[in-house]
């Protein structure tokens, strides 16, 4: 009985005895044989395949909402900006209907946070913006100047790095001291995956 290279398949050779069902029992084994080791190769390298997919799904986390507000900002409280309008939200952190001043995370990592608004004009006391992570300041985000004469006055918080575990939600957040109410809109938040932690 000879065989084919590279696969090993079975025939006989001219000077075997003839038996068709026993050749082609053998012939039929080392096929199924080959096609087993094929399905084998496919499937491991179809999970090499999924697992590169859910890394690259991974890096690809954003999120960014703009036109955010707070119609009644109150002297000296600090207060989450609330968001509406997104326009990016690949793996679902933000909700537009129900606490819609936070980004949840979704899957745990360092992310990097940037945002800030615009305050009403009023000339008196300090503006402010930061991010909370948890309802908790973030304190290398803090940014807080006088304000300036007349005129609206746009205020950025300091961009950050965090290490998130999934369900911590993290918020931009607004403060002013002129003893008064005022107003603060064009806001915008953006998150940024950026690996483990």
């Amino acid at each position: 009985m000879g065989s084919t290279s590279p696969y090993a398949f079975p025939y006989p050779e001219l000077t075997d005895a003839p038996n068709v069902p026993s050749d082609m029992q053998d012939l039929a084994g080392a096929v199924n044989d080959e096609i087993v080791r094929v399905d084998g190769d496919i499937t491991t390298a179809q999970s090499t395949a999924d697992a590169v997919a859910a890394q690259v799904d991974t890096h690809e986390i954003r999120f960014f909402a703009k036109d955010g507000t707070i119609s009644s900002l109150g002297s000296g409280n600090w207060t989450a900006v609330s968001f509406t309008t997104e326009v990016k939200d690949t793996n679902n952190g933000h909700s537009t209907s129900t606490n819609t001043s936070r980004y949840t995370c979704q899957v745990a990592g360092s992310y990097e946070l940037n945002g800030g608004h615009r305050f009403a004009a009023n000339t008196s006391g300090s503006r402010g913006a930061r991010f909370s992570k948890n309802g908790t300041v973030i304190t290398s985000s803090d940014n807080i100047i006088p304000a300036t004469p007349g005129g609206q006055m746009a205020l950025s918080a300091k961009t950050t790095q965090i290490d998130l575990i999934v369900g911590d939600y993290v918020e931009l957040e607004a403060w002013q001291n002129t003893g008064g109410n005022i107003a603060v809109d064009a806001a915008s938040f953006g998150v940024k995956y950026l690996g483990p932690a």
